[in-house]
């Protein structure tokens, strides 16, 4: 079976004329071909006060992040509560 060496593509623009490019078929060869990289370099020992204040500086992020997902599940329920509040009352929701 044979190929062609390349395809051609016609790509229509708003005035009349029509470019005309020609993509090799290697083009899109499988698998993609990657750049190769050095392995990563392994973290370098740290010392325990080092580690320790970094630990806790994570446990700090960790707990804002909790009081602010706390904060959008407790926004979630009061507007759960106020449209079910809406439904019994048979009211619709405000919308365009």
């Amino acid at each position: 079976m044979d190929l062609p060496a390349s395809i051609s593509i016609r790509i229509s623009t708003a005035s009349t004329r029509t470019n005309t490019a020609a993509i090799p078929l290697h083009a899109y060869a499988y698998p993609p071909v990657y750049p190769q990289y050095p392995p990563p370099v392994p973290p370098t020992p740290q010392s325990l006060e080092d580690e320790i204040e970094a630990l806790e500086d994570y446990k700090k992020e960790l707990e804002d992040e909790k009081a602010s997902i706390e904060q959008e599940i407790s926004d979630v329920e009061a507007r759960i509560k106020e449209l079910r509040a809406m439904l019994e009352k048979g009211g619709k929701p405000p919308g365009p």
